[in-house]
């Protein structure tokens, strides 16, 4: 018993309390058993007890601003990447595959994983093909969204955990979230749920006919949502817009022409990363200042690992992997 005390601190707070009242109650109950009994169920206990390398960060030890230098530029993954979304460490993706069920995977990126550049853990999709995820700190898990639902995916130890928390829900909606609160954006309003998914407040706004919505993220101060517009010379002209938590429109700013698919993302501070179909990262502030990065190869989707370190992909079986400059 010893032995396993000493290892259960090298697993995540939520492995340590199940795994503690196991053991409490095991150790009322072992005193019934006969010695040999107790000796082999000690010694199973103490193998029950070794850390698992095979699980999704659990944010203890992220990577620092250096994560990407003086690395391969790209990663290859074993299924085409078409949405993605990052722990921390390492990346969450899925892949639509035609007239079959989609795949979810996990790509290992840290090169001390025991996973590192070998075949993905991936399985099938069952669900409606998802449209949108991002990695939900406040709980530790994924978060998708499809046509109609919102479900949270748990990957530990090659394992996919999915459970559906919302239904019935707007199609076309765009998920974000902060350390608090998840938003669901719809047309004209967003809906605002707390960490257990229960409905705190909807928020409605307005968007003129024609917008095409297509990402969305939020800090702890600000909302960034990316549209294509139409005027009377030009189409699909990009733009990223800013709001309030209540959303109340602060700026705009246009950002070329696009008709690809494209997203934005936060590092949690006022640092907006955002993809548009071509070999270009644009990463801004909400007051309108910009940096542009070339990259190697066009992106349509992003995870930011940190302000520093970006994943980006557009639908093919590899990420690239960018240590950008800093921005002030």
């Amino acid at each position: 018993m010893d032995t396993t005390a000493k290892l259960v601190r090298f697993l995540a707070p939520q492995q340590q309390q199940d795994l503690s009242s196991r053991l409490d109650t095991t150790a009322k109950l072992v005193r019934f058993l006969a010695p040999q009994q107790q000796q082999d169920l000690s010694s199973r206990l103490d193998t029950t007890a070794k850390p698992i390398s095979t699980t999704m960060n659990t944010n203890n030890t992220l990577p620092d601003e250096k994560y990407f230098r003086n690395r391969d530029k790209c990663e290859d993954t074993s299924y085409v990447v078409d949405r993605m979304a990052t722990d921390g460490t390492n990346i969450f993706y899925s892949c639509i595959v035609e007239e079959e069920h989609d795949l979810i995977a996990y790509c290992y990126l840290d090169p001390c994983a025991d996973l590192y550049q070998k075949t993905d853990p991936s399985r099938p999709w069952l669900l409606p093909t998802i449209t949108d995820m991002i990695w939900w700190n406040c709980i530790g898990k994924f978060v998708c969204a499809t046509k109609n639902a919102v479900i949270t995916v748990e990957y530990q130890n090659k394992r996919f955990k999915i459970l559906t928390v919302l239904s019935g829900c707007e199609a076309d909606m765009q998920i974000a979230a902060n350390s608090t609160e998840l938003w669901v954006n719809c047309q004209g309003k967003t809906f605002v749920y707390n960490k257990n998914f229960v409905l705190i407040q909807s928020i409605k706004y307005y968007i003129e006919p024609g917008i095409v919505r297509k990402s969305l993220c939020i800090t702890e101060n600000a909302a960034a949502l990316l549209i294509t517009r139409n005027d009377k010379t030009q189409e699909n002209i990009l733009q990223i817009r800013f709001y309030d938590t209540k959303m109340k429109l602060t700026k705009s700013y246009d950002l070329g022409v696009s008709s690809s698919p494209c997203m934005v993302r936060s590092d949690g501070k006022d640092r907006f990363y955002i993809t548009d179909g071509t070999d270009w990262l644009y990463i801004m502030s909400s007051n309108g200042r910009k940096q542009l990065v070339k990259l190697d190869d066009d992106a349509s989707c992003l995870a930011v690992i940190n302000k520093r370190n970006i994943v980006l992909s557009d639908s093919r079986t590899d990420v690239e992997l960018v240590h950008v400059p800093k921005f002030y």
